[in-house]
């Protein structure tokens, strides 16, 4: 047979390329590296083989021939079982020993075909300097497309796990393998299976290999992956090392200030710095963030020491500034798995900023204690999201002058089967923190819509239920008409929900939550500013922001015990007042309490003293509030 042996030519140049750039460029040295390297050795030598046996067939003594045919079969009847274990640590994908054995049963049935073949001919045989496929040698091509449809199945069971471009890399390549099997069986003498294997090395190398897929194009440091793998490979050679968390504080602030440039020129000498005084491997783990993997060749002093080094100034020919810098250390003895590495370090840098703290911080067990409990309350949240298991109780808020019940608050309850009664104050930082809070928020309102369309709570005179928008939710132009959605969905009156945000939100994004507030009021909808005290306090907030009603946090009760600044309260409460703002005040546990306030002059009091949070079935009877006798929408309460 005549064959055609350009494509071969083709594949060995491309594999040639892309080999050396490989070789020339930065690379992890991983475990992914390390299949990808011996691929490409393999193609390379298959392709230069499959040229050397068509210049070969007939011109060398027979003995050669099958040496050389054999080597190439060899080499070609091991890609497909490469390609297959490559692509299983590529999606994290690992086997138990006797699974190994069962997947390795073809390729072993493969190889002692081949190399019995010349005995029994059933791969291939030389006869007069010709050479000859045998009966057997469809089982290569059948082989071949086992082990290209198996990573086909561990590509799909894994998607959710692997990025959709890492995941289109590996699907190209399998629909290149498929296409090229199918055209060289069914055209022998186009040798098209080698092209197919160096195009699919090329875009490997170019999706997940090269440079750029590894580092960060604006520090030249090591991306978030790239961090991740040297992680795992560090795991896997069983080799302990220290991991430095650098943050940079403020820096939307200084980009706001100085500039775009000047900000790029910060993270870059921060990248620097960070490889000069510590060695090892940097990586820009966030926007503001970077983690650098050191060997643990060097002592935790030392690295305090050249960590105190990098001076948290940088200038530049047109301005110098003085930025902070929250920095936390961590020891991989110190840590079962690699999963677990990067998000310590994000939760040790909220806890710096939460501290207040600028020296470097140790991981601690006291930390690490902390971080699984994070992640448990974390694990209990998603759980009550994706079961319904969120629920709402209501505590009651009293009118001082009638001593009746005006309105009441709904809050957020979490009940975890293992975890048992979970306190907002934990969960919803957490929610907070992991970007949950939305859907929190969204099933409260569901909740609190649902039961204003099944009681009416009018008629038990009670004006309104209040209910928190969160940071997140403030801060998204969206939410205005998602919540004029919801209200005409439900079909009640707009001005029986009320809306309690926080001082952070109303000075973190003043000017879209003026816009907000300013549509939804004129929807018929009305807002609180929550937790008034414990902020800023900005009285800007409550001439810029529509605010019908003040929240007193419950922190303002301790003052009550001191007359001079008991006297401020009432002054300020009496300003309020004058501009037709009303005052509520959380935390009346006592009737002493309860006296302060009347002195005060506070309008509505909310605490333990009237009632604690009640769930819906209790408020109800509590409240003396009757179901509507008709709706057409099915309760979500029960």
């Amino acid at each position: 047979m005549h064959y055609i042996i350009d494509y071969n030519i083709c594949a060995l140049l491309i594999t040639i390329i892309t080999m050396l750039f490989f070789w020339v460029n930065p690379k992890l040295k991983d475990r992914q590296d390390q299949f990808y390297e011996v691929i490409g050795c393999f193609v390379l030598i298959e392709s230069a083989l499959n040229i050397v046996t068509v210049f070969t067939d007939g011109h060398v003594p027979e003995q050669v021939m099958i040496i050389i045919h054999m080597a190439y079969l060899f080499f070609v009847h091991t890609l497909p079982i490469l390609m297959f274990a490559y692509t299983s640590e590529l999606v994290g994908k690992h086997y138990h020993h006797f699974l190994r054995l069962l997947i390795g049963i073809p390729y072993a049935a493969g190889m002692l075909m081949l190399f019995t073949t010349t005995y029994t001919h059933w791969i291939f045989y030389v006869v007069d300097g010709t050479y000859y496929h045998g009966t057997g040698f469809t089982f290569l091509y059948i082989e071949a497309s086992f082990y290209v449809i198996l990573v086909f199945f561990i590509v799909g069971g894994a998607s959710q796990f692997i990025s959709r471009y890492k995941k289109c890399t590996i699907l190209f390549f399998i629909g290149l393998q498929i296409v090229a099997i199918c055209i060289q069986y069914i055209y022998p003498q186009y040798l098209v299976v080698d092209l197919a294997g160096a195009l699919s090395l090329m875009s490997m190398y170019i999706a997940l290999h090269s440079a750029g897929s590894i580092t960060d194009s604006l520090t030249q440091a090591y991306n978030a992956s790239a961090l991740n793998s040297l992680i795992r490979t560090y795991y896997s050679r069983q080799k302990n090392f220290y991991l430095l968390g650098y943050k940079i504080c403020g820096l939307n602030r200084i980009s706001e200030v100085y500039g775009d440039a000047y900000r790029n020129g910060l993270l870059c000498y921060v990248a620097d710095a960070l490889k000069e005084e510590l060695g090892g491997k940097v990586a820009r783990i966030a926007e503001d963030e970077f983690g650098v993997l050191i060997e643990a060749k060097i002592t935790e002093k030392e690295i305090k020491k050249h960590i105190n080094q990098i001076p948290c100034l940088w200038g530049s020919d047109d301005y110098e500034v003085i930025y902070d810098a929250a920095k936390a250390l961590l020891r991989s003895s110190d840590f079962l798995t690699p999963t677990e590495i990067i998000g310590m370090i994000n939760f040790a840098f909220h806890k710096v900023k939460k501290m207040g703290k600028e020296e470097l911080i140790v991981i601690d067990k006291q930390l690490k204690a902390q971080y699984f409990r994070w992640n448990q309350v974390h694990e209990a949240i998603v759980d009550a999201l994706a079961k319904n298991g969120i629920t709402v109780y209501f505590q009651p808020i009293v009118s001082m002058e009638t001593g009746e019940i005006f309105a009441a608050e709904a809050l957020c309850r979490l009940t975890d089967p293992v975890l048992g009664s979970i306190s907002p104050a934990e969960f919803i930082p957490v929610a907070e923190q992991s970007g949950l809070i939305s859907q929190i928020d969204n099933r409260v309102r569901n909740i609190v819509w649902d039961f204003l369309r099944s009681y009416d709570i009018r008629k038990a005179g009670i004006d309104h239920i209040s209910v928190n928008l969160s940071v997140a939710e403030c801060s998204q132009p969206f939410i205005v008409h998602t919540i004029e959605d919801e209200a005409e969905l439900a079909n009640v009156e707009r001005g029986t929900l009320h809306f309690e945000i926080t001082e952070t939100v109303a000075i973190t994004s003043p000017a879209i939550l003026a816009e907000q507030m300013r549509q939804m009021q004129l929807e018929g909808f009305c807002f609180h500013l929550d937790d008034y005290g414990t902020g800023y306090s900005g009285v800007t907030n409550l001439i810029s922001l529509t605010f019908r009603v003040v929240n007193l946090d419950k922190y303002i009760l301790e003052l009550a015990e001191h007359t001079e600044k008991g006297k401020i309260i009432k002054s300020m409460i009496s300003s309020f007042h004058e501009c037709q703002i009303k005052v509520v005040c959380e935390g009346i546990e006592t009737p002493t309490q309860e006296e302060m306030m009347r002195l005060w002059g506070v309008d509505y009091l909310q605490g333990y003293l009237y009632s604690k949070p009640l769930p819906c079935d209790k408020f109800v009877q509590f409240a003396k509030i009757q179901r509507r006798t008709q709706h057409t929408h099915a309760s979500i309460i029960a």
